[in-house]
């Protein structure tokens, strides 16, 4: 039989791993969600098919139907990958040009040239990682890798460390980026951004549940034999997991869980004021929230807020000069009716939909991941997108763009579990407390304390304020 041991350092995490052993305890698991009409994988597959033999469109809507994920499909949304595979875009875009011929008299699909080879060679859906190579300058020495975002993000001179060393960034190349001893100089900690943290919904309920649980048998002495039989925790975890919980709920006053929301607010030093929102749903809803909450502050309020968010939280910073909402109306000022609007707008432009897009257009096969036999770099894919997307972005309705909308809605962020929550809200589910605390309680620390992957914000590293 095997057997596992889960080893936390933060207080957070413990009351996650504690959740984590009740649910295997009890049998619960996570749900999988199956992606629902992803157009690009289904353009992709549509230029697999048309480049063995020319399909009849209708031959080819039934056979696409077969498909689990694709059984709702719309007439109308396959005609639309159709007309984007076969129609020039608006404007040239090199490397982009048609991938089919539609006979429309016959309505038949015919293969263009090349379309075979680029669905051998570009098929699938995993996206390309985007990491660069990390060399020692004039040697042929390999570090390790960093990721493409860090590295656009750094400048030469730049120091960061790579393993148990400080290196100095000397130079980047389109593939690799050539470094140089730092000489004991601080160095910052480099971020991979696949490598973030992200909760799922169903744990997330859980460990609202175990908070609740816990919080309503803190005071009682029997309270680490508890811990200890129901979440398998040892005698110095379970001793650790009561001192986290009171210290918080000192500071606040309640607990935050999965039926009850706190809003803590507190000074920062620079003169400005910090609003945190404890929410324990995870990053894919907090983070739907609080692109809703930025975009709606800025619309209604005319508040430009930073935003951080991790499993259990929401944190908006508010510059000096800047006068926030009260902190009990910031759970309601988002309407679950109109979040859908709210969150497309905030999208638009962000990193988190160009990144999105550029996935999205590497497997729908508009930008090759091969080029002349050689793997197509990300700096290059990420070029290539830029400019398609300069071409279709006025075009909502492209599928390119719906998709990348979905992914970000639904894969990236969780939509759908936002509105359920906002929806408790509402009608009073989900009890709203606020409360101005002098200094950050124990469960701001994550936020505070959180790496650039829990930025909401479009800017640079060097521009955010922490």
């Amino acid at each position: 039989t095997a057997k596992g041991r889960i080893v936390v350092t933060k207080g957070e995490e413990l009351v996650e791993a504690a959740a984590l052993v009740r649910a295997i305890r009890e049998g619960e698991l996570d749900r999988l969600q199956i992606p629902e009409n992803p157009l690009d994988v289904l353009a992709q597959q549509v230029v697999a098919a048309v480049a063995a033999e020319p399909w009849d469109v209708e031959a080819l809507f039934r056979l696409v139907r077969r498909s689990s994920c694709y059984r709702e499909l719309e007439r109308e949304d396959f005609l639309s990958v159709i007309r984007m595979l076969a129609d020039p875009l608006p404007a040239e875009v090199k490397g982009a040009g048609p991938r089919l011929s539609w006979d429309r008299v016959n309505d038949r699909l015919y293969p263009r040239r090349g379309s075979r080879l680029l669905a051998l060679t570009s098929g699938g859906t995993i996206p390309d990682a985007g990491l660069y190579d990390v060399f020692v300058r004039d040697t042929d020495v390999k570090l390790g890798t960093l990721d493409e975002e860090f590295v656009t993000e750094s400048l030469p001179g730049d120091v960061f460390l790579l393993g148990s060393h400080a290196w100095r960034l000397y130079k980047v190349q389109s593939d690799r980026v050539l470094v140089e001893d730092a000489a004991g100089m601080a160095p910052t900690v480099p971020f991979w951004r696949g490598e973030h943290p992200s909760r799922s919904w169903d744990l997330g309920r859980l460990v609202g549940r175990l908070r609740r649980n816990a919080a309503a048998r803190l005071d009682d002495p029997e309270f680490e034999t508890w811990a200890e039989t129901e979440c398998g925790l040892d005698t110095r975890a379970a001793s650790a997991l009561k001192a986290w919980l009171t210290k918080g709920r000192e500071v606040l006053g309640n607990i935050p869980d999965d039926r009850c929301l706190v809003v803590e607010s507190f000074p920062d030093e620079l003169g400005g004021r910090q609003m945190v929102l404890h929410s324990v749903f995870g990053m894919r809803v907090n983070g739907a929230w609080g692109f809703a909450l930025r975009e709606t502050l800025r619309r209604r309020f005319g508040l430009v807020a930073e935003t951080t968010h991790v499993d259990d939280g929401i944190l908006l910073a508010f510059a000096p000069g800047q006068i926030p909402p009260p902190p009990e109306r910031l759970p309601l000022l988002v309407d679950p009716e109109e979040v859908d609007g709210i969150l497309a707008r905030a999208l638009i432009g962000s990193p988190l939909f160009t990144t999105r897009f550029r996935h999205a257009a590497v497997r729908a096969l508009f930008i090759p991941r091969m080029v002349r036999g050689e793997r197509s770099p990300a700096w290059l894919q990420r070029l290539k997108a830029d400019a398609l997307m300069e071409t279709v972005g006025g075009q909502p309705d492209f599928p390119l763009v719906a998709e990348s909308l979905r992914e970000c809605c639904h894969d990236g962020l969780d939509l759908p579990r936002l509105k359920e929550v906002l929806a408790w809200v509402r009608d009073g589910s989900v009890a709203v407390k606020s409360v101005e605390s002098v200094i950050p309680s124990p469960f701001t620390y994550p936020l505070l304390l959180a790496w650039d992957w829990a930025y909401l914000d479009a800017g640079h590293a060097e521009e955010r304020r922490s």
